[in-house]
């Protein structure tokens, strides 16, 4: 009887304490957290809440959507904003769950972001707008553009391209338990530690390892860890199915003229899926950015903004592959 008194109480126990310790890990991190200022910008109140932007330049408006990675915020638009700027009046957004936008308590999807592209344009563009999304948040600019009639053209850069399963209920569990108080901001908090960021962004993100600067990582750190763990909510959809999406047949449907990027040295998303596209979207014009891998934008800055305005500018689509 004692023995199992003493069973119970030790199974009491041990949770608690593990519960104890990564509470006060997390408590740790927030503090650390606060310390990091809030970035100036202007702010759209939506419906699910209130998106921070920054707007620069002057002319037809262009529309900058950051990656989906933990830590992605609009600063990783920096470099190529300040040149398009002088072409286009940029409006370079953090989308919800990241960056300083809000991070509501909700299962974000490809569906979340394509209509938060749709009312931003409504409602403070106010007129049909020019779109380049990076990576993850390329799938839901394809989407937008198909559901909506407020993107006039499309740049994207390494839309996913593979086929998407159904949402299943061990995906659902993951996510669920991702999306707990203690653990689940515990597990994010130990995959966004900043030397694994910084590994994550060295192995994956550039080419050319000298392009990797301190405050590209910092900022990185800053939008990770903001919100006292809320950026999870995000970070349990990103890997979990709910913003996958095969944009292949998205991409033959559009009426609008639509570019393709892509890193020649892209790993995370390979260039073989750009040649699968290539096949299924004849009609979209694709552009290989020699020398750089998730982040063409970043690492070849000038050469990227003199290709997306030669898009734009562009009167008739051209189907060729072009090397930059």
């Amino acid at each position: 009887m004692k023995k199992n008194i003493k069973l119970l109480a030790l199974a009491v126990a041990i949770p608690a304490a593990v519960t104890a310790i990564l509470a006060l890990f997390n408590k740790a991190v927030d503090l650390k957290a606060a310390k990091n200022p809030e970035p100036f910008g202007s702010t759209y109140k939506w419906k699910y809440g209130n998106i921070n932007y920054e707007v620069s330049g002057s002319g037809k408006p262009l529309m900058l959507i950051h990656s989906l990675y933990a830590g992605s915020s609009l600063y990783e638009w920096k470099k190529a904003a300040e040149k398009l700027s002088e072409f286009y009046t940029v409006y370079n957004i953090d989308l919800p769950g990241y960056g300083h936008s809000d991070k509501p308590k909700m299962t974000y999807s490809a569906f979340t972001y394509a209509a938060l592209l749709n009312d931003f344009a409504k409602d403070v563009i106010k007129k049909p707008v020019y779109v380049i999304a990076a990576n993850g948040s390329a799938n839901s600019a394809i989407m937008s553009a198909k559901n909506y009639e407020t993107i006039e053209k499309l740049m994207v850069i390494s839309p996913q391209t593979t086929e998407t399963e159904l949402i299943n209920k061990t995906d659902k569990l993951k996510c669920a338990l991702m999306e707990l108080p203690v653990f689940g901001t515990a597990f994010y908090n130990l995959c966004t530690t900043k030397l694994l960021m910084k590994k994550s962004i060295a192995d994956y993100g550039f080419f050319a390892k000298e392009n990797i600067d301190d405050d590209f990582v910092n900022e990185c750190m800053k939008a990770a860890h903001c919100a006292k763990g809320n950026e999870r909510y995000a970070f349990a959809a990103l890997y979990t199915k709910y913003m996958d999406m095969d944009v292949a047949n998205l991409l033959t449907s559009l009426n609008i003229p639509v570019a393709v990027c892509w890193g020649e040295e892209n790993i995370h998303n390979p260039i073989k899926n750009m040649e699968k596209l290539e096949e299924l979207a004849p009609n979209a014009q694709f552009m290989i950015f020699e020398k750089t891998r998730s982040y063409p934008h970043i690492e070849n800055a000038s050469e990227f903004a003199n290709a997306s305005k030669d898009f734009f500018e562009s009167e008739v689509q051209n189907d060729r592959t072009a090397d930059i």
